[in-house]
């Protein structure tokens, strides 16, 4: 039987975490190790987690503090660091857990090794903030449990499902650890869920597991407004980092980590030039550089994208 790991980055979710945390003790299989870290919460929560660990007697639950504010990509880092269990449940501190979400998941892995990482669906509550549309999937046919191989595609690519919705075999950590070490503003889920995708173990579970709450307070939100307040900023970092990221699961191919997939390396070593010629176009400014590099371009939207971000630096 395989262990089960659940990591929670926290900060300022006293307002919510509660709810959270019942979910948790409700599940029909629990996990060996619950493992906290707190990012420097103001709030109430910290408290909140212990109070609930010392009334449940909870002594697999752990919470570890940071001794300053580290940012979430940061403090969920450091808690894959803590983790030893055999599949690692991303959690987030404002979500519900529904009582068969472990247990359901959890089989899956367990009756299909090809599995590294695993998503499932869930509902929505966006009374209290907006809601966000993550995209429909192409998937491949079910088995009786309702699980899919999520196909190669250029839209499945792009993340489809929330973090808190995965579980992952710890087999594909190094695969992330390295990434993000080439790839450091990149977000983990989008890291896990693309190396996923191209090793062709990416799989998806068509049973509602959770709900996600929505709310202007989650980290969701505060980047959506600090990446309006400094564009340009924001946008070489993220061109810098995808560029980076192709050119990591390049080097994977080349060195047979991941089974030879012709289409897949065309696809990323398209999208390795582009990046990178975008993030020149943008640090430059420059209009030549856009024009002579225009056949480096995927879609006239990136083109036109691009256009007009140096129209608004001159």
């Amino acid at each position: 039987m395989k262990t089960v790991s659940l990591i929670v980055p926290t900060y300022n979710g006293g307002n919510y975490i509660e709810l959270f945390l019942r979910s948790l003790i409700e599940q029909k299989r629990k996990p060996n190790e619950v493992i906290f870290r707190d990012d420097g919460s103001t709030d109430n929560t910290v408290s909140i987690i212990k109070q609930f660990i010392d009334i449940y007697g909870l002594t697999n639950w752990k919470i570890y503090e940071n001794s300053k504010n580290l940012g979430w990509r940061k403090n969920f880092q450091l808690l894959l660091t803590d983790v030893k269990s055999d599949i690692i449940f991303f959690a987030d501190q404002d979500d519900i857990w529904y009582s068969n979400k472990i247990n359901d998941m959890v089989e899956c892995f367990e009756k299909n090794p090809e599995i590294r990482v695993l998503s499932s669906n869930y509902d929505t509550d966006a009374s209290h903030g907006s809601e966000v549309e993550f995209g429909n999937l192409s998937l491949e046919s079910p088995n009786v449990l309702g699980v899919s191989k999520i196909k190669f595609s250029k839209n499945n690519f792009i993340i489809k499902r929330p973090g808190w919705t995965f579980a992952i075999d710890r087999r594909i950590l190094p695969f992330y650890e390295e990434a993000q070490r080439e790839c450091v503003n990149k977000s983990y889920d989008a890291i896990i869920w693309q190396i996923g995708l191209i090793s062709g173990s990416l799989y998806h579970l068509s049973s509602i597991t959770g709900k996600w709450i929505m709310h202007q307070d989650s980290a969701m939100s505060e980047e959506t407004k600090q990446i309006k307040m400094k564009k340009k900023y924001v946008l070489l970092k993220y061109f810098f980092d995808e560029q980076k990221f192709a050119e990591f699961c390049l080097k994977q191919f080349s060195n047979s980590q991941f089974i030879g997939n012709e289409r897949i390396e065309k696809f990323l070593s398209r999208r390795q030039k582009e990046f990178l010629q975008r993030y020149l176009v943008i640090n430059n400014g420059s209009y030549i550089a856009l024009f002579s590099g225009i056949k480096k371009y995927s879609s006239f939207k990136n083109l036109l994208s691009d256009f007009l971000m140096i129209t608004k630096i001159k």
